[in-house]
C-alpha cells in the first residue's frame, strides 16, 4: 500500500505533470526587447513526436525546429521572410495553461528578451 502512495504522489508531482502538457494549439505571447508587442497569436503544431512547428502573427512569425525536453520547448523563430531570425526557449508551467521563456537574435546587436504566453 505504501509503494501505491508513492507512485501516486510521484505521478501527481509538478514535474510530471508539466512533462505532459501538450504544447499544440494557440497561445498568446508577448515579448520584451526588439519590436516587443503584446497579445500576439502563436499557434503550434506537433508534427512528430516532440516535435513542433507553428506561426505567430508578427513580422510572419514561424516556429520551427522546435523540440520538448521535460517541460521545456525550445527551437528557432523566423520573421520578415527568413530576414530575422534566432533561438527560444520555453518553460511550461505546472498547470500547463501558461510559459516563461526567453528569445535571442542571429543578428548582431539586436540581443534578446524575455517571451512569455498563456493558453486564451
Amino acid at each position: 500500500m505504501a509503494l501505491l502512495l508513492a507512485i501516486s504522489m510521484i505521478a501527481c508531482s509538478p514535474a510530471v505533470l508539466a512533462q505532459g502538457c501538450d504544447w499544440s494549439g494557440t497561445w498568446i505571447t508577448g515579448w520584451t526587447g526588439q519590436s516587443a508587442p503584446s497579445n500576439v497569436n502563436m499557434y503550434l503544431n506537433e508534427v512528430s513526436p516532440n516535435t513542433f512547428e507553428g506561426t505567430y502573427e508578427h513580422d510572419e512569425g514561424q516556429i520551427v525546429d522546435a523540440t520538448v525536453n521535460g517541460n521545456v520547448l525550445s527551437g528557432t523563430w523566423i520573421q520578415s521572410g527568413g530576414e530575422h531570425t534566432g533561438g527560444f526557449e520555453f518553460r511550461m508551467s505546472e498547470d500547463c495553461s501558461s510559459f516563461e521563456g526567453t528569445w535571442t537574435s542571429d543578428e548582431a546587436g539586436i540581443g534578446g528578451g524575455e517571451w512569455n504566453g498563456q493558453r486564451p
